[in-house]
């Protein structure tokens, strides 16, 4: 399988961390900068072919997102076996797990893997169905995030929650229904499991947490928060917790 990447960030990100297959690479005609140079620099280095083409193909193989002059046709990530994944995962120090519940917005994962990699998560889990998945325009939102944090996806996401318990994690479920999180202990080996952007927390899921955790709202501010803002939100908490 291979499918398009896009935007400049994202390209270098790809070479550097080199864990797919780059096919070939696409210049729009006249483009121009020292980020597209040290790309050039990299696909030389790496003896990856690269040509100009005109800005629309560009356009219309990305569908007009922000490609920034540069697209790519790359191979898939590599697939990371769940059950392995959390056998080696070491206990100390406690390791953070950030897992989405049916969260179907490309761009919101694409900007909660980036969120992860700033804030400590060593991996990201997706279930298999109800995903919005790893699609070129999560990779974008990601910055280029996608190619360094592990993203597991998890057949059955409740037999993996059981399954990370059963290893000494805590699980955690965003909730607005919860205790606001500076209130709680976050610094154990922890899972964030976040919800889909309208439902929330599907019942099952909700009943598998260990404990339901809120973000503390101003009186009189918005409902809710964006599912990717409220990752991000969490995350910081548990590692100012961490800090401490």
């Amino acid at each position: 399988m291979s499918s398009f990447i896009y935007g400049r960030r994202s390209m270098m990100e790809v070479l550097i961390a080199n864990k797919r297959r780059v096919h070939r690479v696409f210049f729009a005609v006249g483009a121009h900068g020292p980020e597209l140079d040290q790309i050039k620099s990299k696909l030389l280095l790496m003896k990856v072919q690269f040509e100009e083409v005109p800005r629309g193909k560009l356009d219309r193989w990305t569908h007009d997102g922000n490609h920034q002059g540069v697209v790519a046709k790359v191979g898939d990530l590599p697939q990371i076996d769940f059950r392995n994944f959390i056998d080696d995962l070491a206990m100390d120090p406690p390791p953070l797990l950030v897992a989405l519940d049916e969260v179907m917005d490309p761009q919101n994962i694409g900007v909660i893997t980036r969120s992860c990699c700033a804030l400590g998560a060593q991996a990201l889990i997706l279930p298999q169905w109800r995903s919005g998945g790893v699609t070129d325009g999560a990779e974008k939102a990601s910055a280029g995030a996608m190619e360094h944090l592990p993203l597991i996806t998890a057949a059955n996401l409740g037999e993996a929650i059981r399954r990370l318990k059963d290893k000494g994690f805590w699980i955690f479920g965003a909730d607005g229904a919860g205790k606001v999180c500076d209130s709680l202990d976050l610094k154990g080996p922890a899972v964030l499991v976040m919800g889909n952007e309208g439902k929330g927390l599907r019942p099952l899921i909700r009943e598998l947490c260990d404990q339901l955790v809120a973000i503390p709202q101003v009186t009189g501010g918005v409902a809710s928060l964006n599912v990717a803002q409220a990752t991000s939100i969490l995350l910081y908490e548990i590692q100012r917790q961490r800090r401490q």
